[in-house]
This record gives C-alpha cells, structure tokens and sequence, in this order.
C-alpha cells in the first residue's frame, strides 16, 4: 500500500469520526439540556482543536504541493461548522434556561429548565403568595399550605415522572419553605 493511500485511508477514517463525534456531542447537549460553561466549551472544542492540529502536521508534510493544500485547507474549513452548531445549540438552551414571567406562564413543559436560574435569582422563603402570583402566575394545585408548580418532565436520562416545584406557605401566606419534586 503506497504512503498516499494510507494517508487517504486515515484522511477518511479521521474524518467519519470528526463527524460522529459531533453528532454525539449534538444529541448529548439536546438530551442533557447543556448550556455555556467551561466543561461544555472544552468539550465542543477539543475535536476541533485536534483536527487543526493534525491540519498543520498535515500542510508541514505536504512539501509545496499545491493541490494537497486546497484539500486540506477546505477540510479545515468545512470542519469549523460542526463545533459551530454545537456552540449554537449551547446558546439557545443558555437561553431556553433563563427564568422570565412570560417565558414561564406561556411554555411549562420547558420550566424544568428554568427552574435553577429562577431559585439561584429569588429568594422564595419570606415572600408573600401575592408576589409568588406575580412571578409565576396561578398554580397547579394549591391549598391553604401549599402551592404547586408544575415544570414539565424531570431531568435526565430516564424521563418518567414529571417535576413539581412546591411552595410551603404559613397562616399569613409567607413562604416559609419550598422543595422540588418528581412524581
């Protein structure tokens, strides 16, 4: 087998795995529901980083040939969109998981997602039942003690039960405590 043959083989093959490795890393960051963060980023990147890498080692071999060039400069190029879409993707469901009013009354199958902005911004315990309605609306279910949420299918690989944010309230229609959970 010549030394050009074994290099289009490990071209190609190189190339199959770049592409599978983005599209799992497409269908985790969906799945898990991933936005920014460093881990996330570095993962993203790493195929695309190896990929320049072994680019460069690629044009220091190639010894001025011309047509060899191209080849590889468009698989560089054609290889930055798949880290891309994963970065993008990345984007929307950072937006997907910040908490608003709006986004929270008119999309509850997707507040599971907004729940851990919405508790990291508010602090619940000591707010009265009125300023619990102006932030998240009517409940679900309530009683005199409680106010349940629902916030759609829980997180994770299994998705069986749903998730419910319960508020606990005192006589007064204080939060006194508040919990999540699935059932």
């Amino acid at each position: 087998m010549t030394n050009k043959r074994k290099i289009s083989i490990f071209l190609s093959l190189h190339i199959l795995f770049y592409i599978l490795a983005y599209i799992g890393l497409f269908l985790f960051i969906i799945y898990f529901h991933l936005t920014y963060s460093f881990l996330n980023m570095l993962f993203v990147l790493f195929p695309f980083v190896l990929v320049v890498c072994w680019v460069l080692f690629l044009l220091k071999k190639s010894n001025h040939n011309n047509n060899r060039k191209k080849i590889i400069k468009r698989i560089l190029i054609m290889s930055i969109f798949l880290p891309f879409f994963c970065i993008l993707l990345l984007g929307i469901n950072h937006y997907n998981s910040q908490f608003n009013t709006e986004k929270w009354l008119n999309k509850p199958n997707d507040r599971v997602y907004m729940i851990d902005d919405f508790l990291e911004d508010y602090k619940l315990k000591g707010m009265t039942k009125g300023e619990i309605y102006s932030l998240l609306g009517k409940p679900e279910n309530e009683n005199d003690k409680e106010l349940e949420y629902y916030l759609g299918s829980e997180q994770g690989l299994i998705r069986i039960d749903s998730e419910v944010l319960v508020i606990y309230l005192n006589k007064k229609e204080i939060v006194i405590n508040y919990e999540l959970k699935t059932g």
